[in-house]
């Protein structure tokens, strides 16, 4: 079973670079336009996209020109990605699913490992509360699906979260 939280990182990852191609390219290419063009033309140009009103072009040139490097708004939003992919499950190995995504939330939540898309370690232990009963929740409800290793392991999963959670409520 593949984490959907890995899944969707693959995306975003995927998605990520090729936002980042497409700007190379632009890079690349506006410096060729710029020398191609003849010593009597002006060096300030304007894009007409003749589907659109001028206002609606006008704006579009100003946000590209204003968008800061790292806007992502352009990336498919993981919720929907995974709405979607939900929709394609099982309820079984959408509880699996489940569980690994509580179960990594619940480390992050506990500060224990970053956030895969910002890289921030943040630490908030009424979510990891609500992950780690999140996990107790699915695993009970999927326990009867699992080989006794896969059991074995998944207990084991918890039992630390439960561990690593009193840890982090009795730090100072």
């Amino acid at each position: 079973m593949i984490p959907v939280a890995f899944l969707l990182s693959l995306c975003y990852t995927d998605a990520r670079s090729k936002v980042d191609e497409g700007r190379q390219r632009k890079s690349e290419f506006l410096p060729q336009c710029k020398d191609q063009m003849s010593e009597n033309e002006t060096s300030e140009f304007a894009v007409k996209d003749s589907r659109a009103s001028q206002n609606d072009a006008a704006e579009a040139v100003e946000k590209t020109a204003t968008a800061p490097e790292d806007d992502l708004s352009d990336l498919p939003d993981p919720a929907f990605l995974f709405s979607i992919a939900a929709l394609r499950m099982s309820p079984v190995t959408l509880a699996r699913t489940l569980l690994a995504v509580f179960d990594a939330k619940a480390w992050q939540a506990m500060g224990l490992t970053a956030d895969p898309m910002t890289q921030e370690v943040v630490k908030d232990l009424p979510a990891a509360q609500l992950s780690i009963d999140s996990v107790q929740f699915f695993l009970d409800k999927v326990e009867p699906t699992f080989t006794e290793e896969e059991r074995r392991d998944a207990r084991r999963r918890l039992n630390d979260l439960r561990v690593n959670y009193l840890n982090k409520v009795r730090e100072p």
